[in-house]
């Protein structure tokens, strides 16, 4: 990365069905910065020279920001998954991630889906779901409190609790 606001010697990689363009700078540990959604990676352009005295810095650009083009759907899960696999081809290793607003969504969903690619995790302003990561569905009005299974979940399939059991071999 050349730290130029207009970006810099970047480079794109094919994963699946997305061409992500990242930037890296920097030698050392692996850190990954995942950028804030309707921004790309010149969000970090005044912090990753520094980092990158320090780590080997990546920025990619998910789906639909910046120079990696829209590829269907644009999903916190579907980001996940491309970030996963930027991890598992280009990063080569397990790295530090950090995830700013829609970013620390995706960063916390590829850690909770992909714990082994994760040294550490750092969130910075995500933004979250009232109501959780699984949708609730009731008959309870607004002034009555829930009762006891008084509700079903539909979660969707990057749902915590679902990541765990099909991650994990034993329960936690």
């Amino acid at each position: 990365m050349s730290g130029q606001p207009e970006g810099g010697m970047g480079t794109y990689v094919p994963l699946g069905g997305v061409r992500m363009w990242y930037d890296d700078l920097g030698a050392g540990e692996a850190l990954l910065l995942l950028n804030p959604g309707g921004a790309d990676a010149r969000a970090w352009a005044a912090t990753a020279p520094t980092l990158g005295d320090h780590f080997y810095v990546f920025t990619p650009e998910r789906r639909g920001h910046g120079r990696t083009p829209d590829a269907g759907p644009i999903t916190y899960e579907l980001m996940a998954q491309d970030t996963i696999s930027f991890i598992e081809q280009v990063v080569g290793r397990p790295a530090h991630v950090v995830g700013w607003s829609a970013g620390a969504v995706v960063a916390l969903l590829v850690a909770l889906a992909r714990e082994d690619l994760v040294r550490r995790l750092v969130l910075i302003s995500g933004v979250h779901h009232r109501d959780g990561w699984c949708r609730r569905r009731s008959t309870q009005t607004p002034s009555r409190p829930r009762r006891s299974g008084a509700a079903t979940s539909s979660c969707h399939p990057m749902a915590p609790s679902t990541i765990r059991s099909s991650t994990r071999s034993s329960p936690a």
